[in-house]
This record gives structure tokens, sequence and C-alpha cells, in this order.
């Protein structure tokens, strides 16, 4: 049986080497949209989007660009004003629509 502090342990233990939940990183050094990291072809979670956007604004987090780091870390770069603002689909650069 695993203990109180064995468990305690282990999640402060991912929790300081940053692991990630996504299923595949996006690809370094482009930007990509929030949605398209959310999309099943990347698997970022609400939670690592949030994190990054230091936001709890579902419409920043979404619509808004990262940039992708070399290990699939992905840092906030712009929000894109909007709904239907991210413009997904280009390759392999992700852009606001002005």
């Amino acid at each position: 049986m695993v203990s109180f502090t064995q468990l305690v342990l282990a999640v402060a233990a991912t929790a300081l080497t940053g692991a990630n939940a996504f299923t595949k990183p996006c690809r370094y050094p482009y930007d990509n949209c929030g949605w398209v990291l959310a999309s099943s072809t990347y698997g970022y979670t609400y939670a690592e989007l949030q994190a990054a956007a230091n936001t709890t604004d579902g419409s920043r987090i979404y619509d808004a660009l990262y940039s992708c780091g070399p290990n699939g870390q992905i840092t906030y770069s712009q929000w894109c004003g909007g709904a239907g603002k991210c413009e997904t689909g280009i390759v392999p650069n992700d852009n606001c629509h002005s």
C-alpha cells in the first residue's frame, strides 16, 4: 500500500519535473492556436493552456497563439481578439485574423 507521504512526494515530483499531458508535442519553433493544441492531434489539456496563458478566461485560452518550445512546452504568445479570430490550418504557423 502506498503511504500518504509517498503519494505527496510523487505528486510533487511530477509537478516539479513539468510532466505534460499532451499526446504529441507541438512543433518547435512554431506558433499554434489554442484550439489546435487542444485538438486530438496534440492533446494539450485545458490546464496546460490555462497555465501558459495565466488566465481562467476560456476565450483567451483557446483563441490565442502559443509559442512551442523544443520539448513541447508552450508559452502564451498573444490573444487573437475573440471567437473565430484564431486562424487554423496554416502549416507550419497559425496566425490571428486581423
